[in-house]
């Protein structure tokens, strides 16, 4: 039998008392010690620290009386107290029902009685135990994204002041533990702790402690796979959201600064809500769109346009899905002797659509610098010491690979690398500047970025295709007369192999 007059503070009285004998080295009636601070405890011998642990456990329960006394596992408290109700006044658990007064736990001297014990007793108590602490933990976490956090200089003003923690914790009148939480976020401050900081380092409490700006959380589902990237350009298409994940093997996209960052699901947006809905999603793949969406910035204070890197047809795929307000392309069907038109009208399936011209651009192959592998036609990159790099299918540089292959007769599987797939002319120019294919076909600007000697093939003519119902929109008329305008053309020309007599030129509108 074990009893108590269950003062709060036996317990601790307790454990002090038998450490402090117990590191003496001393053979103790550990019952008479206890007696001497007021606790009466049967039987005699108890010799284990932890029996005096399950004790004051199952007191701070609310057992009056504990049978047996010889407890040998502290996991059955634990589990015990797991099946407890959280006290009404924030104290300590208490057992439920009529075994508040006297806990028989009989044979449960293990952790598998205990929960069988547990799951007889209170099943129903802890089902409702655990609804109520989802429910809480569920407010708690939207209180959470509704509260902005708290940032912390401390440590930086610290180290600038060259005081070390504990100096500065007692002149702050806080414990060094304290002051290390503050320092690591983990904490916030009282006003009267931020306030004797600032006055201890002499500096103000701004300088200190600031709300982060903590973006606003939007629901939206991702136009592509996110590939173990978080950051990710968005926008909103015909009134509903749309993210594109920045991706990894983008040489542009670590420059690229981003609208939000992927959690859990949702878009916790890095700007205000109002400009990310202003933005114009673009996509394709000729890099000249990177110096659009830079004269549009500049002539329109607050107007964004996106690149989104994509093969022409899965631009224009991606534009049917309501996922870009305009798609770039270029691509020629054989059979109409026409570039573009005929890929929208079976991309968009009869859509009203407005075509406009872009530039027109060179293609060819980007080789090393000084051409050592002497490529200067289709032919030549079916040799066998040569290494080429192919863009995916649907890619307009593909697609012009493949209808000067079938004019030369030579056959696809006769390309060495001709199934090694990149996906942008960057890429594809990377991946010949590094030494890992000898040729590719590339725009010329890429082959020029890159330092190396480029193999002219064609010129083709590189399109804009948006919505007709967008057209009225103020973002496409400042689109379009950024195209039209001569800064733009002048620096798009400098870059090599654009030919920009008919930029922002009215191709079609269809149907």
């Amino acid at each position: 039998m074990l009893e108590s007059e269950r003062r709060p503070h036996d317990g601790l009285k307790a454990r002090a008392f038998v450490r402090r004998r117990l590191r003496l080295g001393d053979r103790i009636d550990v019952v008479a010690g206890l007696r001497s601070l007021g606790l009466v405890l049967r039987p005699a011998r108890i010799v284990r620290l932890v029996q005096i642990r399950v004790a004051h456990q199952l007191f701070a329960l609310g057992a009056s009386a504990v049978r047996p006394a010889r407890f040998v596992d502290l996991r059955l408290v634990l589990a015990l107290r797991r099946a407890a109700l959280p006290a009404a006044d924030g104290g300590a658990a208490r057992l439920p029902g009529a075994h508040t007064a006297v806990l028989d736990v009989g044979h449960a001297t293990n952790l598998r009685t205990a929960r069988a014990w547990r799951c007889r007793r209170v099943s129903s108590v802890q089902a409702d135990c655990a609804r109520q602490e989802r429910l809480t933990r569920g407010r708690r976490a939207r209180d959470t994204l509704r509260m902005p956090g708290l940032e912390s200089g401390l440590r930086r003003a610290r180290h600038r002041s060259g005081l070390k923690q504990a100096e500065l914790a007692v002149r702050a009148g806080i414990s060094r533990q304290t002051l290390s939480a503050l320092e690591a976020g983990r904490a916030q401050p009282s006003t009267a702790i931020a306030l004797n900081l600032a006055r201890a380092l002499g500096c103000r409490v701004e300088e200190l402690f600031w709300l982060r700006e903590e973006g606003e959380v939007i629901r939206t589902g991702l136009a592509s796979p996110a590939r173990g990237s978080r950051r990710v350009l968005a926008g909103r298409v015909a009134g509903r959201w749309v993210a594109h994940p920045l991706r990894l093997d983008d040489p542009l996209s670590v420059i690229t600064p981003a609208d939000a960052l992927l959690a859990r699901g949702r878009l916790r947006l890095l700007r205000p809500r109002e400009s990310v809905e202003a933005n114009v999603l673009i996509s394709g793949c000729d890099p000249g769109l990177a110096v659009l969406a830079g004269r549009v910035a500049d002539r329109w204070a607050g107007q964004r346009l996106c690149w989104i890197g994509a093969s022409s047809a899965a631009a224009l795929a991606s534009l049917a899905r309501g996922e870009a307000h305009v798609a770039g392309a270029h691509l020629f069907d054989e059979s109409a002797r026409e570039f573009n038109v005929p890929f929208v009208r079976r991309a968009l399936a009869n859509r009203p659509m407005v075509v406009v011209t872009f530039a027109h651009l060179e293609e060819g192959f980007a080789v090393a610098p000084g051409n050592p592998r002497r490529i200067r036609k289709p032919e030549d990159i079916a040799r066998p010491d040569v290494r080429f790099v192919n863009r995916e299918p649907g890619a307009g540089a593909r697609r012009l690979l493949d209808r000067l292959l079938r004019k030369a007769k030579v056959p696809t599987s006769a390309v060495k690398g001709y199934d090694r797939l990149l996906g942008g002319h960057l890429q594809v120019a990377q991946a010949v500047a590094m030494g890992a294919a000898d040729a590719g076909v590339v725009a010329r600007s890429a082959a020029v970025a890159h330092g190396l000697h480029f193999v002219p093939l064609s010129e083709e003519r590189f399109d804009l295709v948006f919505p007709k119902e967008w057209s009225g929109d103020p973002r496409a008329a400042r689109m379009v007369e950024t195209l039209e305008g001569r800064a733009f053309r002048r620096e798009l020309a400098s870059l090599g192999g654009y030919d920009t007599r008919q930029s922002g030129h009215l191709v079609t509108e269809l149907p």
